[in-house]
């Protein structure tokens, strides 16, 4: 029965327009189940979550390097728009911020200008002020020089109260 079963899936497999038609038919089945067992699914989860663990450990290994390639090409894809992204996002709130270093007033290469947290135990990640809902009051617009100069009085005065 089994032998059966791989010289079918081999004849399907070797016709793409029928696999295509195939793999179709299954995305929708499998999306339409999880929709309608979900609740299920979640409880299998989590009754056998050591097992699933295990099981994708088993996977990772066994597939490590095609994994590993399609983790960089979607990277290679994706960077440019993330990056794009990123450019947009800080354009926006450094006009938000008033366009100018808020110590010295420098406004002549805007895409340089720095964000320093005022209170650094409130920064989550480097790049929070990238989050939908991050509060611009929290930092200040500085340039490059006086943002190191910033971070040295901070330093200073760390070391003088220790």
């Amino acid at each position: 029965m089994k032998n059966a079963n791989k010289v079918e899936w081999a004849k399907l497999k070797a016709d793409k327009e029928k696999y295509a038609k195939y793999c179709e038919r299954r995305k929708k089945w499998a999306k339409k189940w999880r929709e309608t067992h979900r609740e299920q699914h979640n409880e299998w989860y989590w009754n056998n979550k050591q097992h699933c663990k295990e099981r994708y450990k088993q996977y990772y290994q066994k597939h490590k390097e095609h994994i590993i390639q399609k983790r960089k090409e979607w990277i290679m894809k994706h960077s440019n728009y993330n990056s794009l992204y990123v450019a947009k996002k800080r354009k926006i709130l450094i006009l938000q911020k008033g366009n100018k270093c808020e110590k010295c007033g420098y406004n002549n290469h805007v895409e340089i200008l720095e964000f320093h947290h005022s209170n650094p135990k409130e920064k989550e990640y480097q790049y929070d002020y990238m989050r939908k809902d991050f509060d611009l009051s929290k930092v200040t617009l500085l340039c490059p020089t006086c943002h190191k100069e910033q971070h040295l009085e901070m330093f200073i005065r760390h070391e003088n109260d220790s």
